[in-house]
């Protein structure tokens, strides 16, 4: 079973900007992480600025832009090793009242150019938090959250191929367009802490699609689908989720020491075999503003299972 290694940089940006006569701040969040692996190479960057002021929730107001560049390289058995490149962009924007109630947006894009496949999408998120109040002498107040989410994704593939001549009186002729399918998203999100020590959270979704999934892969797999070029659709298509589960424990066990363990399954729109991700780290604050990260990360789907091993350094400055 294959290992690979996952190496994570984070440097986080706080930053006092304007004070202003309302106490506004601004804060700024840059990550860093690669992960390198035989047959992946994917890279990806995020910066997260908070700002705004309020009595209670102190920065309502969040944006959000993410960059991710992804190397695929695949066994072609007697040829060359098939080599796909994808870049995707997304940005987040994010209000949260002293209410309880909130809302986010975050929008997305990305491409493979050798491919000619897209993709673009948007989610929706609305949240509400209750927090329970305690006395002047409690430093924490157990709080529970619940967000509703939905969501449109539409994946598309360019296509654009010679067609030759049925006989020596007709000519070539070139065909050309776009073939697409649109995913749906409808979830929630729920996020329970009770006490100081530990927190957990439970996400849940579901992916209705403008065709079944099944009988476009098929006819992306015809004759007439070949012929055209847009063949190389179907894998994208067969690797699409029909529903997914995601639970995650955090545990903060000792002053500085932090321990997050997750769990995610997918089940796929096309087969329904299971894709299930497992991954637990620790974080370790060893002098103020500066953390340490280790721990692995097991994934499992039809074509590959492998262990993941992780470690981190970030600094808050």
């Amino acid at each position: 079973m294959p290992v690979k290694f996952l190496i994570l940089l984070f440097i986080c940006v706080e930053s006092c900007a304007f004070a202003s006569e309302s106490d506004s701040t601004n804060s700024v969040n840059v990550s860093e992480e690669t992960d390198l692996g035989s047959s992946e190479v994917s890279q990806a960057i995020s910066l997260t600025d908070s700002f705004g002021s309020d009595a209670k929730q102190g920065q309502p107001w969040s944006l959000g832009a993410s960059y991710n560049y992804q190397r695929t390289t695949t066994a072609n058995s007697g040829q060359a090793d098939i080599v796909d490149i994808t870049r995707s962009a997304g940005g987040d924007f994010a209000w949260s009242g002293n209410s309880g109630w909130g809302f986010a947006l975050s929008l997305s894009y990305s491409t493979t150019p050798a491919e000619n496949l897209t993709s673009r999408g948007a989610t929706l998120t609305v949240s509400h938090l209750w927090k329970q109040e305690g006395s002047d002498e409690q430093e924490f107040s157990p709080t529970f959250s619940l967000g509703l989410l939905g969501g449109k994704d539409t994946y598309a593939q360019y296509y654009s191929t010679t067609i030759a001549p049925r006989n020596k009186k007709s000519t070539a002729r070139t065909v050309s367009g776009t073939v697409d399918l649109q995913q749906f998203l409808l979830g929630f999100d729920a996020d329970w802490q009770p006490v100081n020590e530990w927190e957990f959270e439970l996400t849940v979704k579901a992916y209705p699609y403008s065709h079944s999934p099944s009988e476009f892969q098929s006819y992306l797999d015809s004759a007439r689908a070949v012929s055209t070029g847009i063949s190389a659709f179907a894998g994208t298509v067969g690797g699409l989720p029909d529903s997914s589960f995601a639970g995650d424990i955090k545990w903060y066990f000792r002053d500085s020491w932090r321990n997050d363990f997750s769990l995610t399954t997918s089940a796929l729109a096309v087969g329904g075999r299971l894709d299930t991700q497992i991954k637990d780290t620790v974080e370790y604050e060893f002098v103020k503003s500066w953390k340490l990260n280790a721990g692995a990360q097991y994934e499992s789907s039809l074509s590959s299972s492998y262990w993941l091993g992780i470690i981190g350094l970030g600094v808050l400055f």
